[in-house]
């Protein structure tokens, strides 16, 4: 298994000359697989490169490794390998780590690993059980030798892309709060993806919560899924419009709560698909009764010129977002014209529990 490390990093001088001798056991690949995880885990979620580029490693992840990782981490912080924010928050933030000035600014390197034990761990956090691998495989399937990357193209836009931000830094891409990014680390997280794409390593995942599919193409950087192709042919890329809102109307259409009865065919979506599963704990832990939702469905006349009735227009047409943000300047006057500050907005909305609002937070 390979794992990536700073192209100037040497561990074999490094290990000659300072001896881990404070390590019982030591092994050699427990201390690469810590420092490739400064660029890995941000490769797979880049909502975690930050403007102060430092990588939260979870403790508890690393413990179900290996339970002295806590001396290899201090091994690293001692001759000045990585250094740390020293910041976590229990429950919310686990301690950043970064690597220091003298690895920051290259690019990196693979390095293979060996130890059997510690591989059998990576492999098991990242597999996909049985029944989800069935259930997920009109997606799955297309994850093999097929799917390759014109790697001399993509790492040329990298390049490119590295110089440009760090010759004009307004050009940076922004983090969720609104600060440019790591230039560094980004372009170490999207090197790594490339290598992980080159050697056909897709590290596959499903998201227990919210059900979403996880790749390394999925976490790619959208202008180099140009550069991939499957058995030769060019990929495409479709987009749905507000996409969350917009499923959401299938419950505003009266077709989804018509009862179909026995022996005939259901060309939409109805109560009868869902209802036993899904909606019978909702409305009765609401206290809300089904009926009155259906009616309100139902009622052509109180939908017309309605909030309902505007919300299905906007969402139907793709507009719900501008819309959304024209009313908020109008209204608050703030600036929430660019999408990516709406939508956490509208997913809180839709997702969050309402009880939500009574707490102090």
């Amino acid at each position: 298994m390979k794992m990536y490390l700073p192209a100037n990093l040497d561990v074999v001088a490094l290990l000659k000359e300072h001896p881990p001798t404070e390590i019982v056991n030591f092994k050699r690949d427990r201390l690469i697989y810590i420092i490739s995880l400064v660029i890995s885990i941000p490769a797979f979620n880049k909502d975690l490169i930050t403007k102060n580029g430092y990588t939260p490693i979870n403790a508890a992840m690393l413990q179900k490794k290996f339970r002295n990782y806590d001396k290899y981490i201090n091994y690293l912080l001692s001759y000045n390998i990585l250094i740390t924010d020293n910041h976590c928050i229990n429950g919310k933030k686990s301690r950043g780590y970064k690597y220091s000035n003298l690895y920051e600014n290259t690019g990196i390197k693979p390095i293979t690993i060996l130890d059997k034990q510690l591989i059998k761990a990576i492999k098991t956090n990242n597999e996909i059980s049985e029944a989800k691998a069935k259930k997920y495989n009109h997606l799955l399937k297309w994850y093999n030798h097929n799917l390759k990357i014109d790697y001399d193209i993509a790492m040329a836009f990298l390049e490119a892309d590295l110089n440009r931000k760090l010759l004009n830094p307004s050009l940076r891409d922004l983090d969720k709060d609104g600060k440019p990014k790591d230039p560094h680390l980004q372009h170490k997280c999207a090197l790594h993806n490339l290598e992980m794409i080159k050697v056909g390593f897709f590290n596959l995942s499903i998201d227990d919560n919210v059900k979403r599919f996880h790749s390394t193409i999925s976490n790619f950087r959208s202008m180099l899924r140009n550069c991939i192709s499957f058995g030769g042919r060019k990929l495409l890329s479709i987009d749905i419009k507000n996409s969350q809102p917009y499923i959401s109307t299938v419950l505003l259409n009266e077709s989804f709560w018509k009862e179909v009865k026995k022996g005939e065919n259901c060309t939409n979506f109805n109560i009868n698909l869902f209802y036993d599963k899904y909606f019978k704990n909702i409305f009765n832990n609401t206290n809300n009764k089904l009926s009155s939702f259906v009616t309100l469905v139902n009622n052509h006349i109180k939908q017309a010129g309605s909030d309902l009735h505007r919300y299905k227009t906007l969402v139907q047409q793709g507009k719900f977002y501008a819309y959304l943000g024209e009313e908020f300047t109008k209204i608050l006057g703030l600036d929430y014209t660019d999408k990516k500050y709406l939508k956490p907005i509208v997913f809180q909305v839709f997702f969050t529990h309402n009880k939500f609002l009574h707490q102090n937070d």
